[in-house]
C-alpha cells in the first residue's frame, strides 16, 4: 500500500506572470533549467508565459507536498519534462 505524505497545490495568474519577467531580465532563467528554457524559446507570445506558468505553479506544489518549500528546495532543483504522450513528470 502506498501512503500519500504530502500534497502541494499552487495557482498563478498569468498576469503575475508575465509582469515578473517584464520586469525581471533573466526570470525565466531563474526558474527554468536549461532543458526547460529550450523548450520555452521555442514557443512565442502568450505561450511562452503559460509555459512558465505552469513550470512556476508545478514546483511550487512539489515543494509544498515535500515540505520543504520552494526557498529551501529551488526552481533549478526540480525539473518537469513531458512524456511521449505530452503528460508532465519530474
Amino acid at each position: 500500500m502506498r501512503m500519500i505524505v504530502g500534497h502541494g497545490i499552487d495557482i498563478e495568474e498569468l498576469a503575475s506572470i508575465e509582469s515578473a519577467v517584464t520586469r525581471h531580465e533573466g526570470f525565466a532563467k531563474r526558474v527554468l533549467t536549461a532543458q526547460e528554457m529550450e523548450r520555452f524559446t521555442s514557443l512565442k507570445g502568450r505561450r511562452q508565459i503559460e509555459y512558465l506558468a505552469g513550470r512556476w505553479s508545478a514546483k511550487e506544489a512539489f515543494s509544498k507536498a515535500m515540505g520543504t518549500g520552494i526557498s529551501k528546495l529551488g526552481f533549478q532543483d526540480l525539473e518537469v519534462l513531458n512524456n511521449e504522450r505530452g503528460a508532465p513528470y519530474f
